[in-house]
């Protein structure tokens, strides 16, 4: 496949939001329940969160595009991760820095990977300048049909 033709087809594909689905905490399109991450002591991270469990989206292959913040306990620097793999992420796909103000005025943050199959397990993390510090978000994703 050419360059052009992997761009053209990222550019133009699907775009979904997800929210953690209230009743098995995976990901729900359109949910509006946020998930939330803790972070560790000492600017370390906090334990994996699972966010899906391989059967949510109906085409084989997506990417995390974008991260909404809705809730931050504390005016910090965080650190999020995204990864994949069974029990906990082994492998790390993406690490985006957010700074939630007071007011909340958090813009989508961009984050990319690669493509990743639909049965492979998202995780999430984060880490912070606060000891203990919650964040709140609702993931966008791209899908790809093949």
């Amino acid at each position: 496949m050419e360059e052009a033709e992997i761009i053209d087809r990222h550019v133009h594909s699907p775009g979904h939001w997800y929210g953690r689905d209230p009743v098995d905490a995976f990901l729900l399109e359109n949910g509006l329940v946020a998930w939330q991450l803790a972070a560790g002591n000492g600017g370390a991270y906090g334990n994996w969160v699972q966010l899906s469990n391989g059967d949510e989206i109906a085409d084989p292959l997506y990417d995390p595009h974008l991260i909404i913040v809705t809730q931050a306990s504390a005016s910090a620097l965080y650190y999020i991760q995204l990864g994949t793999g069974g029990g906990g992420a082994q492998v790390v796909e993406t690490t985006t820095a957010a700074f939630p103000g007071a007011a909340l005025r958090q813009a989508p943050q961009l984050v990319q990977t690669d493509r990743i199959a639909r049965t492979e397990l998202l995780w999430a993390r984060c880490a912070c300048t606060t000891n203990g510090a919650t964040i709140s978000f609702v993931l966008g994703l791209h899908t790809y049909p093949s």
